[in-house]
C-alpha cells in the first residue's frame, strides 16, 4: 500500500446483530453484500416523496374549493336584496368556513409532520385563513341581525 492513498474503508452496512459489516466497501460505502440496501432505500424514498407530493398537491386544492365557496356565498350575501336571507348566508358561511379550518388543519398536520417547520412553511400560514375568514363571517351574521 502507497503512502499517498487513504486505506480502504470499511462497509457502512450492519449485520443482522446489529454489529457492523468488516468487509471492504467495494460501491461507495458499501460491500457487495449490502449494495441491495440502497436500491431499495431509493425506491422507498422515491415511494415518501411522491406521497409527500400527493399531500401538498390535495392539500392545495381542498383550500382553493373551499375558498371559491366561500367568495361564492360572500358574493351572494353582498348581492343579497332580502334582508332575511343574509343571516342564512352568513351562518352557512361561518359553517363552511369552520369545516374548512378544521380539514386544513388535519391536512396540514401530515404536510408540517414530514417537513418538521410548521411555521416556516405556507401551509402554516393558509391553514389559518379560514380561522380569520370565520371571524369575519360571526361580524357579518352580528351586523346582519340588526
Amino acid at each position: 500500500m502507497s503512502v499517498n492513498q487513504p486505506p480502504p474503508a470499511t462497509c457502512a452496512g450492519v449485520l443482522a446483530d446489529g454489529a457492523n459489516c468488516t468487509q471492504l466497501a467495494d460501491t461507495g460505502r458499501y460491500c457487495p453484500g449490502h449494495v441491495r440496501f440502497e436500491a431499495r432505500d431509493l425506491d422507498m424514498l422515491k415511494l415518501a416523496s411522491e406521497h409527500f407530493r400527493l399531500d401538498l398537491q390535495l392539500f392545495w386544492q381542498r383550500g382553493s374549493l373551499f375558498l371559491l365557496m366561500n367568495t361564492a356565498v360572500a358574493t351572494v350575501y353582498a348581492a343579497a336584496s332580502q334582508a332575511a336571507l343574509r343571516p342564512l348566508l352568513a351562518v352557512f358561511g361561518l359553517i363552511t368556513t369552520v369545516f374548512w379550518f378544521l380539514v386544513m388543519r388535519a391536512s396540514a398536520y401530515w404536510i408540517d409532520h414530514w417537513r418538521h417547520r410548521p411555521w416556516l412553511v405556507p401551509s402554516e400560514i393558509s391553514k389559518w385563513l379560514p380561522a380569520v375568514l370565520a371571524a369575519g363571517w360571526c361580524a357579518l351574521f352580528i351586523g346582519s341581525l340588526t
